[in-house]
């Protein structure tokens, strides 16, 4: 997943990165204007099975998340 500032540069600090509801621990590199976020993967999913990773961040350049994305996918069948 990419970041990118908007108004105020991305907050680094105001980054919370969760897999299926639980914490992870992001790894932000910097990408030109962006910053790029990843974690470690989890264990091998089960064929079918759901799962949903979210970020949240600060977009305004403040230490405190004020933005959520939540994403949901489905694992394909093996």
């Amino acid at each position: 997943m990419t970041l990118g500032d908007g108004t105020a540069p991305l907050n680094t600090n105001s980054v919370l990165f969760a897999y299926d509801n639980s914490p992870a621990i992001p790894v932000l590199q910097q990408a030109g204007v962006a910053r790029r976020c990843s974690t470690n993967p989890p264990p091998l999913m089960a064929s079918l099975s759901q799962h949903s990773y979210q970020v949240a961040f600060n977009n305004t350049g403040g230490a405190t998340p004020n933005t959520t994305n939540r994403y949901t996918f489905t694992v394909a069948r093996t």
